[in-house]
């Protein structure tokens, strides 16, 4: 992911060479939080609209994929529908359960491999509280 932020940067990338570089990554991210794929599509084409006004001030961050993904994370959380897995694994419908700041948490962590500074940034909490509500939402599930 990093290696992705220090291209942009170097190439000057523009908002449409971006999505079509990362927009599956976002899509399969997306699928994890929600649990459904037309979600996840209907979930980063918002989060696209909305970078896409401020693609400038993204691309001049140097690391324009995290702060889409922040979007994605973002939208995930303030959108009022209901996420739940119609089928798929059994770990998708525990996921499923968890509210939804720590389902978020755990997605970022685990499928994204995000540190805790960063699930922390995304989630607008402490380090700490993105180890402690992860810890809970893991021990709920077992």
């Amino acid at each position: 992911m990093q290696r992705i932020g220090r291209l942009c940067r170097f190439l000057g990338v523009e908002f449409s060479e971006y999505v079509t570089w990362q927009s599956a990554p976002l899509v399969r991210l997306a699928t994890a939080l929600t649990g459904r794929s037309g979600s996840a599509e209907d979930l980063v084409r918002d989060a696209l609209c909305r970078a896409y006004g401020r693609w400038d001030r993204i691309a001049r961050t140097g690391e324009p994929h995290a702060c889409v993904r922040g979007l994605v994370v973002a939208e995930y959380l303030s959108w009022r529908r209901r996420f739940t897995p119609r089928s798929g694994p059994d770990v998708v419908h525990r996921l499923a359960g968890l509210p939804r700041k720590e389902r978020a948490a755990v997605v970022l962590r685990y499928y994204a491999d995000l540190p805790d500074d960063e699930i922390a940034a995304h989630l607008g909490w402490r380090a700490s509280t993105v180890r402690d509500r992860i810890a809970r939402a893991l021990q709920s599930q077992r």
